[in-house]
């Protein structure tokens, strides 16, 4: 699993993941992204677009980052997850704890609001 920043703003962190978010890549990366994000009490973007696969532990990781920022009024969203990493979320029930979307444009506005 690589984790990189994409963008830093006053009001905004964009992170982008790529490879399988299963239990060894959430292990690997959970002390980088909840640094990286829900420390940082700012909106996050996700771009899930290289993400080919997400386990139990990585949805929880996600609900680990999201559970902070939502306290502090901030959101999550997930951008362009893959059709089968989609139904997976979906599935699991993450679409009511977060946010998808499939536009950057309307992403960061999500993020945002």
């Amino acid at each position: 699993m690589h984790l990189s920043i994409v963008e830093q703003t006053e009001t905004l962190t964009f992170v982008r993941l790529e490879g399988s978010l299963d239990h060894a890549a959430a292990h690997e990366i959970e002390a980088r992204f909840l640094a990286e994000t829900a420390a940082r009490k700012k909106s996050v973007v996700v771009d899930f677009s290289g993400v080919d696969f997400v386990g139990s532990i990585g949805m929880r990781l996600l609900i680990a980052a999201t559970k902070p920022l939502y306290r502090e009024g901030k959101k999550l969203v997930i951008l362009n997850p893959r059709p089968e990493v989609e139904k997976i979320l979906e599935h699991a029930g993450m679409s009511n704890v977060l946010e998808i979307s499939h536009d950057e444009a309307a992403a960061r506005a999500q993020a945002s609001n």
